[in-house]
């Protein structure tokens, strides 16, 4: 590799990343934000169910059962017959790389 690849390289991914950023603010959206996905009307909402957790992931919700039956997911409370998860935990899962529930608890929950 000559001398001028590193340099064309920075280019490239200063480039690549000018265009993330510019599309994160087009669609509302800032880095590391997972909620982008979710209507506006809910987005506020203190409570997630299962389907918005599956839209937040990029999962399915089958996928969502599943992990939470594994304990890869937050606690979660039953309420109405829906297992619902804390929005802002959720956020915070997630941030934190997404931990087994086992782990996410040791850590305290942050």
């Amino acid at each position: 590799m000559g001398e001028g690849y590193a340099p064309r390289l920075h280019d490239d991914l200063a480039a690549m990343l000018d265009k993330l950023t510019a599309w994160l603010a087009a669609t509302g959206q800032a880095a590391g934000d997972a909620s982008g996905d979710i209507p506006a009307a809910v987005a506020d909402r203190p409570l997630c169910d299962q389907a918005e957790l599956a839209t937040i992931n990029g999962v399915s919700q089958r996928t969502i059962r599943k992990m939470d039956a594994a304990g890869e997911l937050p606690p979660s409370t039953v309420q109405r017959g829906k297992r619902m998860y804390q929005r802002a935990e959720v956020l915070r899962w997630i941030a934190a790389d997404r931990p087994s529930r086992e782990e996410w608890e040791a850590r305290g929950r942050k």
